[in-house]
């Protein structure tokens, strides 16, 4: 568990440091680090970090609470799924509902040191006060935007104030903007996943707290299927943070374009790709076989393990043996 989290640590400073590179000096054309501390410790990492930890929680919450409640379909190992099932509900819901104030600081983060992500978030193609947040949409091709939105929504996530400016895609010319769609959609299908995993764990709870949860069964199946959801939350939010920062490797020092060696050959990086996706293919299948295993074995029965402790502490009649 710590060994994750520092390896996690490490991976996100690096990532962090792409966004809002922080402790360097420019010498020679190159990046110079100067302090340690203060590119570790960059502006972008610990909102960025919060937010991973918290969201691995949420993953990990819904796959522990779809084998419960596919543990209570079957009526197997019916005494661990509910304990553990009530576990996961209340640690899913506590971070589900932290997520939206965890969202809140990043989005705040981003607004001030990468101000055209945000706008490539909403799709803002203008400067404006009383810019609106849309719940949902669909960027056009002449780069609006048709959805539903609230008016001023924006300005008062980002400034508490409908007057607030928030600052659009104009700021920089079109070859420094983002790819709008793809981050538009991914930023947008992030947020409305992560207010479907507070409904459904607050349901759940609800319904455990009234005893109608283990006979529910269309909401035991919404608990199965839901596991992957997750996930694809993670994996969204990633699309929209890297895609966010196109057309940089490096916010504002290094191109995308320029980050590529001169060496490697197009082929070679396809070939190293592929080599690395059948890999971790192969990984992913070998796991996937173990982890269903592991469900189907499902756990020890707590009722006959007592009764095994108890049948084993109890004296052998004399003469048994002989």
């Amino acid at each position: 568990m710590i060994g994750a989290l520092l390896s996690a640590v490490w991976i996100l400073i690096a990532n962090s440091w792409q966004q809002t590179p922080a402790g360097y000096a420019i010498e020679d054309g190159r990046a110079i680090l100067t302090s340690f501390w203060a590119a570790a410790l960059n502006p972008s990492f610990a909102p960025r970090y919060v937010h991973t930890i918290v969201a691995c929680v949420i993953a990990g919450c819904f796959v522990v609470a779809s084998i419960c409640a596919w543990y209570l379909l079957k009526k197997r190992h019916v005494h661990f799924a509910r304990q553990a099932l009530v576990t996961a509900l209340v640690v899913g819901l506590l971070a589900s509902a932290a997520m939206p104030i965890i969202g809140h600081w990043h989005a705040l983060e981003v607004a001030k040191y990468q101000p055209v992500k945000m706008a490539a978030f909403e799709n803002l193609t203008t400067t404006q006060k009383n810019a609106p947040l849309y719940l949902f949409g669909w960027v056009n091709g002449d780069g609006g935007t048709t959805g539903v939105s609230i008016p001023s929504g924006l300005s008062l996530l980002l400034g508490l104030n409908p007057d607030h400016e928030v600052k659009g895609l104009d700021i920089v010319p079109p070859a420094d903007r983002p790819p709008e769609q793809l981050t538009f959609q991914s930023y947008h299908l992030m947020i409305a996943l992560s207010f479907l995993f507070i409904g459904v764990m607050l349901l759940a709870l609800i319904m455990h707290v009234l005893k109608r949860l283990e006979n529910a069964r269309w909401l035991l199946w919404l608990l199965v299927v839901c596991f992957p959801l997750p996930l694809i939350a993670i994996n969204m939010g990633w699309a929209a943070t890297e895609v966010g920062r196109q057309p940089w490797i490096v916010q504002g020092l290094l191109r995308t374009r320029d980050g590529v060696s001169p060496v490697v050959s197009a082929g070679e990086v396809w070939t190293t790709l592929g080599l690395f996706g059948l890999i971790y293919l192969v990984l992913f299948i070998a796991w996937l076989r173990i982890f269903l295993g592991i469900i189907r074995k499902g756990p020890q029965d707590v009722v006959e393990m007592l009764e095994a402790e108890r049948a084993s502490a109890q004296p052998t009649p004399a003469g048994a043996g002989r």
